[in-house]
Formats: structure tokens, sequence, C-alpha cells
């Protein structure tokens, strides 16, 4: 073999063995970074189910009303509660249904359940938004707490003492009254649907 032809095989061995140390190189790093996807999903779902079981643990044990049921959440009527963790507010997607600052919140909490469907859970949630504030909605979840829809039944506040939202709910329906004591008492009253989806629209 020549100079010229040894020196030419000698540099294509030497790509050749760059080429397949690279394409090594590259099919390690894939399988690591498969296998830490593959962990870190697993990790995330196993967090995800276990926040769904002891939430539905949770909902379990909370007391089901009958209907119809009149809600006048207020100062003077609420009772003791646990409050939700930050964890909780946010699987159960509550900054939806109250789009501020929930972990600067003194309070948000399950009050209620209801069995008005196979077809989705229905909950009534309390938020303490600050010292003057108290008000209560009317959530529905998918079976694997998906939120579908809400909407706010009940509202007081002690600062100028003006004014209250109470409600009637019904298994297919719900009627608000917002009350307004400012000047001369006056009251709103509004009906919303229930579907069979869970979704609530108005009248």
């Amino acid at each position: 073999m020549t100079h010229s032809k040894r020196s030419s095989f000698n540099f294509m061995k030497k790509i050749l063995s760059v080429s397949l140390f690279t394409a090594v190189l590259i099919t390690s790093c894939n399988r690591s970074e498969h296998s830490e996807n593959r962990s870190a999903s697993s990790d995330t779902d196993t967090l995800g189910n276990g926040l769904e079981e002891s939430i539905s643990r949770f909902i379990d044990l909370t007391s089901v009303r009958e209907l119809p049921y009149y809600d006048s959440t207020n100062f003077d009527n609420i009772s003791d509660y646990q409050a939700l963790t930050q964890e909780w507010i946010d699987f159960l997607g509550l900054k939806e249904l109250y789009p501020y600052q929930l972990n600067e919140m003194p309070e948000t909490w399950i009050r209620n359940r209801f069995n008005l469907s196979d077809n989705y859970i229905t909950l009534i949630i309390g938020f303490y938004p600050n010292e003057n504030e108290l008000f209560t909605m009317l959530a529905t979840y998918t079976n694997d707490y998906q939120l579908i829809d809400f909407e706010r039944i009940a509202y007081d506040e002690i600062a100028e003492s003006c004014f209250r939202t109470e409600s009637y709910l019904y298994s297919d329906k719900i009627i608000v009254y917002n009350k307004d004591f400012c000047y001369q008492e006056t009251t709103d009253t509004i009906e919303y649907r229930i579907r069979s989806t869970g979704e609530i629209v108005s009248n």
C-alpha cells in the first residue's frame, strides 16, 4: 500500500471512529433522557393519583345535603371547617373560581356536597378573601375532578353591611337572590339551570 493510500485509509478510519463514538453518545443521551422523562412522568402521575385519592376520601366524608337546599352562608352562621391546602386548591382548579391570590387568602374550604347526578360531582366551596367578606361557590366536576362549571350562590360583607346573596339549590336549577340594603332594600333574582352535563346556564 502506498503512502498516499495509507494516509487516506487512516483518515477514513478516524472519521469512522468519530462517527461511531458520536452515534453511541447520542443514543446513550437519548436513552438517559427517555429514562428521566419516564421517571418524572411516573412521579407526577403518582402525585396526581395520590391527591385525587386523598380528595376523594375527604369528599366522601363531607356531608351530603338534601334538596332543596338554602344557602345563606354569612358571618353569623359560618361553622368550623377544614381549610384546603395549596395543593388541593391547585388540583381542584379553584383559581378559576376566584382568580386572585388564593395562596394569600386566609381560608378556602369545601362546605357541602350534593348528589345531583352520577355524571358529575357537585360541591359548595367557601371562600374567605378578607376579614370583611365571605362567599360560597357551587362548582361541578367530572368524576376525575376536572372543573366543569361554577356560580356564586352566597355572599356576605360586613364592611358596610349593604350586600348579601342567598340561594335555593334544586336538582336542576339554582335561584339566586342578590340583596342590596344600602339605601332601600332591593332584591335582584337570577335563575340558573343545571344541565345533565353539569354546565350552569342562566335562564
